[in-house]
């Protein structure tokens, strides 16, 4: 029971590279909208 009140180190580098992932695609979507918004004007 102990081993899953703390995840290993594996796991957490798992999950923050999926944050990081998620984070840039945010960002390129964020942009595309950004772009199409100056071009709307």
């Amino acid at each position: 029971m102990s081993d899953r009140t703390t995840p290993c180190r594996s796991e957490l580098a798992r999950e923050k590279t999926q944050d990081t992932a998620f984070i840039q695609e945010t960002r390129v979507i964020v942009d595309g909208l950004r772009e199409q918004a100056r071009s709307y004007r």
